[in-house]
């Protein structure tokens, strides 16, 4: 458990996370450690999901495999930063990224931050906890 306890932001109970990864164990893994550190958790498998659930539940934050089937995290990147509903939700990008312009490219297509697998779940909600409260206050 995380010290931030619940976080509350725009009138809700508390924080709203979208996690979205191809890979079964890792959504319900980190899906029960963010809901145990006070998060809503939404979880996506694919980019289409990603994308449906981002216009649709508006969370606070989303983080978003990169390598997954089409459409890959960089096109769903892209379409969130694109879409006026959708463009200032932080987005934390998961990849066994392995080179510098790979980081860059997801930096430039409007990334928050880019953390890179294999990482621990505690690195990871620490990660989000930052982006959310700089968002809170207007610093993303």
């Amino acid at each position: 458990m995380f010290g931030w306890g619940r976080l509350k932001l725009m009138g809700q109970a508390h924080a709203r996370l979208l996690f979205v990864d191809d890979e079964e164990g890792l959504r319900m893994v980190i899906k029960a450690e963010a809901e145990d550190s006070g998060l809503d958790v939404l979880v996506g498998s694919n980019g289409r999901e990603a994308l449906q659930l981002a216009v649709d539940e508006r969370p606070d934050i989303i983080v978003l495999d990169l390598r997954m089937p089409p459409p890959d995290g960089y096109n769903v990147l892209a379409h969130l930063k694109d879409d006026e509903r959708t463009k200032k939700i932080p987005v934390i990008i998961l990849a066994a990224i392995d080179s510098y312009e790979d980081r860059m490219r997801a930096i430039r297509l409007g990334a928050h931050d880019v953390l890179e697998k294999p990482f621990t779940t505690t690195m990871l909600l620490r990660r989000v906890r930052d982006a959310l409260e700089k968002s809170a206050r207007g610093e993303i």
